[in-house]
C-alpha cells in the first residue's frame, strides 16, 4: 500500500529556548542525529515513499541537516495552527496519508503497526501515559484537553493515517481561544461523525516539548545502543556500564565512567575525569582533568576543561567553561526544581536539574550556577559571577569587585 507522509514542523518550541532560538525544535539532537532524521528513516523503512514536511521557517537548515533526503517542503506562512498545517499540504498528498509530530518519537513498528491497522476509514494513535493531564485525552469516543482531574489515561500522540475526509472537518474548524486551527478540534468531528479505527502505540513515545522530555528521550536512545569502541581507550580507564566511543575519540588515563557513556568523533575524555549515569558527548568536544559530568547532554565543539561540575543539565555547542566553573542541580531546601517558562515560574517535577547553556556561549572561571537557570545563545559570563537568573541571548555579565589596597 502506498502511504504519504506529513511531518508537522512549523511550532516555535518556545518552552526548550535558547536551544530553540537557533535550532527548530526537530532538529534537536537525541544522541547522535536530529530527531526528524530518525522520524524520516523510521518511514522510510516502514514503506513511505513521499515525505512532506510543514515549516513556518528556517527552511535553509532543514535543507542542510536533510540533504540526502527526497523531501518536499511545505510553508506555513503564518502560525495557524495544526489543523491548518494540515491543510495546508491538501494539494500534495494522496489518501491515506500519516501525519506525526516533528517534535515526538515514534517507532519504526509503531508506523508499520498503523499501516497495517488501515482498512479505509483513518487510524487515530493513542499510547496510555501515567501524566495524561498533559494531554488530549481519548475517553469514550472524544477528546478532552489537558484535564487537570485524570492523572493516567490514552492520549492523542500525533500519529494519525487519514483519508482525505480529514480536510472536510478541518474547513469546518473555528479559531480557538489562542487564535489558532486546532487538529483536536477536526478529530472531534471524525470521532462523532465517521468511522475509524484506534491505533495504540506500543514502543516507546515522548514528545520533547520540555528539557526534562527531551533529556528523557536522549537517554531512552542511549540507553538502547549497542555498546562499541572505535576510539582509543588508555591504560588505568576505569568503565562500569556501557561506552559508545566514536572513531578519533580518546579517554585518557585515571577517568572513571559508570553508567552509560556516549562520545562523539574525536572527543577526548580526561585525564581524571569522571562520568556517571547517563552521559551524551557530542564531536570534537574536550571534557578535562577534574572534571565531573553526571546526567548531562553536551553538544559539538564543546570544551569542560578544568575542574568543573556538570549536573543534569544540556550544554550546546560552541561553549567553553572557565576554570572552576560549577552547575548547581539541587536546591537547598531540596524542592522540585522551578524554570521560568514564558515569564512564569513552573515545578519541573524534578529535585534535581542543572542549567541549559545555549550556543557558542563562554564561561568564565570560577563561575557558579544556580539550578534550573537558562543562560542564552552568545553569552559571556565573566569570571567570579552567581548566575541567580535566566540570562538572554547576546548578553555579557561582569562583576566588579570592590578592594582596598593597603601599603
Amino acid at each position: 500500500m502506498n502511504v504519504d507522509a506529513v511531518i508537522l514542523a512549523a511550532g516555535k518550541g518556545e518552552r526548550l529556548k535558547p536551544l530553540t532560538n537557533i535550532l527548530p525544535k526537530p532538529l534537536l539532537p537525541i544522541v547522535d542525529k536530529p530527531l526528524i532524521k530518525i522520524l524520516i528513516e523510521n518511514l522510510i523503512n516502514s514503506g513511505v515513499k513521499n515525505i512532506y514536511i510543514v515549516i513556518s521557517n528556517k527552511r535553509e537548515l532543514f535543507e542542510k541537516y536533510l540533504k540526502e533526503y527526497n523531501i518536499e517542503y511545505i510553508i506555513q506562512k503564518e502560525p495557524l495552527g495544526t489543523a491548518d498545517a494540515i491543510k495546508c499540504v491538501k494539494e500534495y498528498v494522496s489518501e491515506p496519508f500519516l501525519t506525526l509530530f516533528g517534535d515526538c518519537l515514534y517507532s519504526e513498528n509503531d508506523i508499520k503497526g498503523m499501516i497495517r491497522k488501515y482498512k479505509n476509514s483513518s487510524v487515530i494513535g493513542i499510547k496510555y501515559v501515567n501524566d495524561a493531564y498533559k494531554y488530549g485525552v481519548f475517553i469514550n469516543g472524544d477528546i478532552v484537553e489537558k484535564p487537570k482531574n485524570i492523572k493516567e489515561g490514552y492520549v492523542l500522540t500525533g500519529l494519525n493515517l487519514f483519508t482525505d475526509e480529514i480536510f472536510n472537518y478541518i474547513e469546518r474548524v473555528k479559531k480557538s481561544p489562542r487564535g489558532e486551527y486546532e487538529l483536536t478540534d477536526a478529530l472531534r468531528m471524525l470521532l462523532k461523525n465517521s468511522k475509524y479505527e484506534v491505533y495504540e502505540l506500543k514502543d516507546y513515545w515522548n514528545d520533547i516539548g520540555t528539557f526534562t522530555n527531551y533529556m528523557d528521550t536522549c537517554f531512552y536512545i542511549l540507553e538502547n545502543m549497542k555498546e562499541e569502541i572505535f576510539g582509543k581507550i588508555e591504560d588505568n580507564v576505569k568503565i562500569k556500564g556501557k561506552v559508545i566511543l566514536k572513531e578519533g575519540a580518546e579517554i585518557l588515563s585515571n577517568t572513571y565512567i559508570e553508567g552509560i557513556a556516549y562520545i562523539g568523533e574525536n572527543s577526548k575524555i580526561g585525564p581524571f575525569s569522571r562520568l556517571r549515569g547517563k552521559v551524551i558527548i557530542g564531536r570534537n568536544c574536550r571534557i578535562g582533568s577534574f572534571v565531573e559530568i553526571k546526567n548531562s547532554i553536551i553538544y559539538d565543539n564543546t570544551n569542560v576543561p578544568h575542574l568543573n561540575y556538570v549536573g543534569d543539565s544540556i550544554i550546546a555547542s560552541n561553549c567553553n567553561l572557565g576554570a572552576g566553573t560549577k552547575i548547581a542541580n539541587l536546591r537547598l531546601d531540596e524542592k522540585n526544581i522551578r524554570m521560568k517558562i514564558k515569564g512564569e515560574k513552573v515545578d519541573i517535577g524534578r529535585r534535581k536539574f542543572g542549567c541549559v547553556i545555549g550556543f557558542n556561549t563562554k564561561i568564565g572561571i570560577n563561575v557558579s550556577i544556580n539550578p534550573g537557570k537558562r543562560i542564552g545563545n552568545n553569552c559571556k559570563i565573566g569570571p567570579g559571577v552567581i548566575v541567580y537568573d535566566d540570562v538572554e541571548d547576546n548578553t555579557t555579565i561582569i562583576v566588579k569587585q570592590e578592594y582596598i589596597v593597603k601599603k
